[in-house]
């Protein structure tokens, strides 16, 4: 009966609090099954099954604690991807951490948003090969009502902001995992960033994982824009012999042809004469693949929209809402846009079973990649997978 008695109201409610809040019906898929607790329609019946397990001494307190301290690693988060030199930071440390968590974590079940001062570290976990610190913070949101008047009236309501800092030493990274909350005020003092950006939130994040493991310092990955591009033309490329046949074939008369119609308009500049002819090439080929077929490589991936910044004051944005960026009009814009440009911004599509599409805009920030889902919910093994996707293309196409 000890552990009933461990489980008082204050426990309770800010159980119950953080469940309201934050779970979702497919954050308790897995877990009902493992813990033998019966599905039911409404979600938070579901949680008061779970409360009442631990209630009734059928389920371990520390099982509940330790899955919220978790479980907002998956739904609708924003990652910030960070390449970084760990200076102080070492695996040895994580692991001396590990084996003692409780020793320097807070309990998330002793938490709620009136007792809670400033960001606190709740848990640490492993995936995979990775190292995950589980933060909960203070946090203020905007609540609009009308009045009976019809007037819109706000107020500030306090949350508790779960969040997450993965170390990956294999791939020198650092990444922060944070909520998009709407109405955001503040999380623990810091506010949003200019265009309502979370930047500035998941550099506070950064500075709570210097606080609790020393200092490493972050630095822009400058190999991202070169993997954007080489990712994007894998994924367009048609895969067709009898394509690549013609292109071939008809590559030098292309290049005569443009040289001709240049030089009868007085024209011989070398590079307008290659810029012309590599228009003509590309969209020769954009009519083959149309005409004979793309035979596809990857089909667990699609672009489905693509920014380019090819000047200073030039950004061109294409984007398809039912087919991939491969063939036709709007295939042959990306293609060009791309060429002698930065990937800014590149919309993926992906499809690893048959049961589930996902859709990822992978961005280029100021000191980071952030990569933003579409999806109400994701898990952070789909998150990780595009990661390795990108990271395939830092040095050019990897099969190719």
């Amino acid at each position: 009966m000890e552990k009933a008695k461990v489980f008082d109201s204050n426990t309770y409610n800010n159980a119950k609090k953080f469940m309201s809040r934050y779970i979702q019906r497919k954050h308790l898929v897995n877990i009902l099954d493992k813990w033998s607790i019966k599905k039911t329609t409404k979600i938070m019946d579901m949680c008061e099954d779970i409360i009442n397990a631990v209630q009734m001494t059928f389920l371990d307190i520390e099982e509940l604690r330790f899955w919220l301290s978790k479980s907002q690693i998956d739904g609708n988060n924003l990652h910030f991807i960070y390449d970084v030199n760990f200076k102080d930071v070492n695996e040895l440390k994580l692991k001396q951490m590990l084996n003692d968590v409780n020793k320097h974590t807070k309990n998330i079940l002793d938490i709620n948003e009136e007792n809670i001062k400033g960001t606190e570290l709740i848990h640490m976990f492993k995936i995979e090969h990775k190292y995950v610190l589980s933060f909960l913070s203070p946090a203020e949101i905007n609540i609009r009502k009308l009045t009976e008047d019809g007037i819109p009236k706000f107020r500030q309501d306090k949350i508790v902001y779960p969040a997450f800092l993965e170390l990956d030493f294999k791939n020198n990274q650092v990444i922060v995992i944070i909520n998009p909350t709407s109405n955001l005020v503040h999380v623990d003092g810091r506010r949003q960033g200019k265009y309502y950006s979370f930047a500035p939130i998941a550099d506070l994040y950064l500075e709570q994982g210097r606080r609790v493991l020393g200092l490493f310092h972050v630095k822009k990955p400058q190999w991202l824009t070169n993997a954007l591009f080489h990712l994007a033309e894998d994924l367009s490329y048609h895969n067709n012999p009898h394509v690549e046949k013609l292109g071939l074939e008809m590559e030098s008369k292309i290049k005569d042809f443009a040289k001709t119609i240049l030089e009868e308009s007085d024209i011989s500049d070398v590079a307008l004469i290659d810029s012309l002819s590599s228009d003509i090439q590309d969209s020769f080929i954009s009519v083959l693949q149309e005409e004979f077929g793309e035979h596809s490589i990857d089909t667990d991936y699609r672009v489905y929209m693509q920014k380019t910044d090819q000047a200073k004051h030039l950004s061109i944005e294409v984007e398809s809402k039912k087919h991939s960026l491969v063939s036709g009009t709007i295939g042959r814009i990306a293609k060009q846009s791309r060429q002698g440009s930065d990937v800014k911004l590149l919309g993926l599509e992906v499809r690893l079973d048959t049961n589930n599409i996902y859709r990822f805009k992978i961005e280029d920030g100021e000191d980071h990649i952030l990569i933003r889902s579409s999806n109400s919910f994701t898990q952070e093994e789909v998150v990780q997978n595009v990661l390795s996707k990108l990271r395939e293309y830092k040095n050019g196409v990897p099969h190719r």
